[in-house]
């Protein structure tokens, strides 16, 4: 089972209701909103798709399972092209 996990190298900060992540090697930044902020906190330890999106559905009663696992899915290629997590 695939796991993903923060590369080590990106440095993230709140900022008001999202988070501000920045990837040095890359020079670029990323603006996440609440959902997206919540996946980043959870990808502290390694995790894989199943258990991202039973932990987001769980933190937001009444999330459709579908539509969390399309949208984490989609964070997290959209996280990998932009070298912000590992994958093993």
């Amino acid at each position: 089972m695939k796991q993903f996990v923060r590369n080590s190298d990106v440095e993230a900060a709140p900022m008001l209701d999202e988070t501000v992540l920045y990837n040095p090697v890359r020079n670029k930044f990323c603006v996440l909103n609440e959902t997206s902020a919540r996946v980043w906190e959870h990808l502290a330890s390694p995790a894989s798709l199943e258990q991202l999106q039973a932990a987001i559905c769980q933190e937001f009663d009444g999330a459709d399972e579908e539509v969390v696992a399309r949208d984490i899915k989609g964070l997290l290629e959209e996280f990998e092209s932009l070298d912000l997590v590992k994958t093993s």
